[in-house]
């Protein structure tokens, strides 16, 4: 099994802007979140559940309850189809062709992924904006040029 290292934020330690791994869904209220933890988060991670089977310490009691006949297998779902609000780790793209600007985050384009990398970058949306008023000013030169 391979894990897919990301740039993102550690739920554990907070640090942001690191490499990351998945670790699972964090479900509450009928809600999913990824979790997500650093290389050294892991490791301590690790350490402790490691520490915990070797020390051999009882866990607390299992409930003694009685399963429905015909249960349904739990399901693991793709962290895609998992509704969250903030995903710590995104696409984003920026394409310049020849009739402007064309804008792609988390699979969406257009107007809904302008909105999208506007609130997680706007530094990157300040540069695109600009890039677009440029070219369209040269644009413009040009046509009054070859106009006059």
């Amino acid at each position: 099994m391979s894990a897919d290292w990301v740039i993102g934020a550690c739920w554990r330690c907070d640090d942001t802007d690191v490499p990351v791994v998945w670790v699972g869904p964090a479900t509450s209220c009928g809600q999913h979140a990824p979790v997500y933890l650093c290389e050294d988060c892991l490791i301590a991670l690790e350490r402790r559940i490691l520490t915990h089977f070797l020390e051999d310490q009882p866990g607390p009691p299992l409930a003694t309850t009685i399963a429905p006949a015909h249960t349904v297998p739990p399901m693991r779902f793709p962290m895609e189809h998992l509704p969250t609000g903030w995903p710590p780790v995104q696409r984003v793209s920026i394409e310049l062709g020849l009739f402007g600007l064309r804008a792609q985050a988390d699979g969406r384009t257009g107007r809904e992924a302008w909105r999208i990398i506007s609130e997680r970058h706007p530094r990157v949306a300040l540069a695109a904006a600009g890039t677009s008023a440029l070219m369209f000013a040269c644009l413009v030169v040009i046509a009054v040029r070859l106009a006059a």
